[in-house]
């Protein structure tokens, strides 16, 4: 039986994410191993404090590779961690994510649908900025330069400014 009380006091900060992986039972694995454990819980009991621990865990173990799949959880409009999620994976430098960052530009949660600003698309724009090596983001950020949507536009000039392309 998952406790979402202690979860939840994690989340909040009022417990430390070691004393949350022993009361929840995964001392005897690795904080990043915890991490995807707490991804698994989130999906099962659709506990939103769990992935942002999660990704709390991914900001200071980056994600790896091998573990790109566990982003599918990022397309769920279930919980509200959609931020956490962009802006913790925006900082790897990976080609094989340019794709997840693309859709990650037209999703919109319901709990974000009158955000006119686009906050979350923006946060995805500085994944494709952050991996500029990449032909497929250059060419992604060409399209939205280029596009009628001048918000998305803004994005991609900004981060052609930013990383002086």
């Amino acid at each position: 039986m998952i406790n979402y009380k202690i979860i939840e006091a994690c989340y909040l900060g009022y417990i430390k994410i070691s004393n949350l992986q022993k009361e929840l039972g995964f001392d005897h694995i690795d904080i990043y191993d915890f991490a995807k454990e707490l991804i698994r819980i989130a999906e099962y009991h659709k506990n939103s404090d769990a992935i942002h621990i999660a990704f709390l865990i991914f900001d200071d173990y980056e994600l790896k590779e091998d573990d790109f799949n566990l982003l599918n959880i990022f397309f769920h409009d279930w919980h509200d961690a959609h931020e956490d999620i962009v802006f913790t994976v925006s900082k790897i430098i990976n080609c094989k994510l340019i794709d997840f960052f693309y859709s990650a530009i037209f999703f919109i949660p319901n709990y974000l649908k009158d955000d006119d600003c686009r906050a979350l698309a923006r946060k995805s724009f500085f994944g494709l900025g952050n991996n500029m090596k990449c032909v497929k983001a250059v060419e992604y950020l060409r399209k939205f330069e280029l596009g009628e949507d001048e918000l998305l536009s803004g994005f991609a000039k900004e981060q052609f400014s930013i990383n002086r392309f």
